[in-house]
């Protein structure tokens, strides 16, 4: 702007000169002198076209999206510039000494779905929920999502989050049931930062609604925000993956994140019955490097008319020690009021059935790219609901895990795990190979976007 504004003051300067000459030159140089002014005022015109347009584009309103020379961007692909696209792929291998080689029976885990479809198959490591095949290269998720946040009062946004591939049944965060279906519509939720707000007493009020992932537990669905690359029992027995409902976050005294919420249950895309479930969580770090957080949920579980009610408190810690050393805890306890299982022996029905677990974790920075992870896990299932196993055989009321991770960064996108780990469970025999015990290995590639 400036730039133009000293050119045009010349060219002025210049045809002001030029108007004067006449006076002091022969008539030659006067026609010298009219063709000069001539071809300085179609530059002054050019220039006075050029600030026109720029003035315009400055003067613009900021919610319009001005096209730069040569770029046909604006409309839908100006609104895109907002949103954060991002995802991972996850490929797995792994190995069960054991050598499972039937299909169901005690090698296939049910993990308690809506309509109680198994989720196991042949060749399966038992009680495992992401890694269930043995001796084979899988995919297990091909994930992207879309997101738009809600970063100021007043504002509105949202978030999708696409799964396909074999976790995809698992998760099952539609509801379908269908344990052929590789696509899953994860999360998929609107969100609106209210204006409301009190002075050193409330603040940053979120409401979420639509489906999201669990308040519960220390791992989560996605892989590379795991240490490990199998998850842990508690992980995929103890706790629900998704809700689909309304939620509530807010930060209170500068210090609690408080959540409030009303949702159709446990991974139910649409209730089951005329009952809610609520949860209610509060998240806070009382010293530097300590993160913990409590959840609280409870509702009526059951489909049909007797449904009954469900319980279960989430207790998780993580702690920086150090810069390269960070453990982590978790606590689960859960009980389901006239508990109805599918395929479990029917002694057990009509009774309340009772679930909790304990897990330690430790992480180890060897170098800016080398880590080494470590997890320590009990679950107790007193009442067998659920760690049955399809075909009416459970797992057993006690299983205990230990698990080995090292984990190389490739890239800065790019993530190599290679793991050990060995199960125990207190019947004999439970895993395959009619053993009271299991050892698998498996190797791990997590692409990042």
């Amino acid at each position: 702007m400036r730039e133009l504004i000293t050119k045009m003051t010349v060219l002025a300067l210049l045809v002001g000169f030029c108007a004067v000459a006449p006076v002091f030159a022969d008539s030659n140089e006067v026609t010298a002198l009219q063709g000069q002014v001539q071809g300085l005022t179609d530059k002054l015109n050019d220039i006075e076209r050029q600030l026109r347009a720029v003035e315009s584009k400055a003067g613009a309103p900021s919610s319009t999206y001005v096209a730069p020379a040569g770029s046909s961007k604006g409309g839908l692909m100006h609104v895109a510039e907002d949103i954060n696209m991002g995802g991972y792929l996850d490929v797995q291998w792994n190995n069960n000494f054991n050598q499972p080689r039937t299909q169901g029976g005690t090698n296939a885990l049910l993990r308690t779905v809506p309509n109680g479809t198994g989720t196991g198959g042949a060749r399966s490591n038992t009680g495992r929920i992401f890694d269930r095949y043995d001796g084979s290269f899988a995919v297990n998720a091909s994930e992207i999502y879309f997101e738009k946040k809600a970063e100021n009062a007043g504002e509105a946004g949202f978030r999708t989050d696409i799964q396909f591939g074999e976790d995809a049944h698992v998760v099952n965060g539609n509801g379908s049931g269908n344990t052929d279906n590789l696509v899953d519509l994860q999360q998929a939720y609107i969100e609106y930062y209210t204006p409301l707000k009190i002075e050193n007493v409330l603040d940053q009020v979120k409401v979420k609604a639509g489906r999201f992932v669990t308040l519960a537990g220390l791992e989560v669905i996605e892989a590379p925000d795991n240490w490990n690359i199998s998850r842990s029992y508690m992980f995929g027995l103890a706790i629900p993956f998704t809700h689909t409902g309304v939620r509530t976050q807010a930060k209170v005294m500068n210090f609690f994140d408080v959540y409030l919420g009303l949702n159709n249950g446990w991974d139910l895309a649409v209730d089951n019955n005329a009952y809610k479930t609520v949860e209610t969580g509060i998240g806070y770090q009382p010293i530097n490097g300590l993160t913990m957080m409590h959840a609280f949920y409870l509702g009526n579980e059951n489909g049909g008319p007797g449904a009954r009610s469900r319980w279960l408190l989430s207790n998780t810690a993580s702690y920086a020690v150090t810069d390269k050393l960070t453990v982590a805890a978790d606590v689960q306890v859960a009980n389901q009021e006239k508990a109805i299982a599918q395929n479990i022996s029917p002694q057990i029905n009509d009774y309340d059935a009772q679930w909790w677990g304990v897990a330690g974790y430790a992480k180890y920075k060897l170098t800016d790219k080398l880590n080494m992870a470590y997890r320590a896990e009990f679950f107790r299932d007193e009442s067998l609901l659920r760690s049955a196993a399809a075909g009416g055989d459970p797992i057993g009321d006690s299983m205990f895990e230990q698990t080995l991770t090292a984990e190389y960064r490739l890239t800065s996108n790019l993530l190599a795990r290679a793991e050990f780990r060995h199960d125990m469970a207190n019947r004999d025999p439970i895993f395959a190979g009619r053993e009271p015990y299991q050892t698998t290995i498996a190797s791990q590639l997590v692409y990042s976007i």
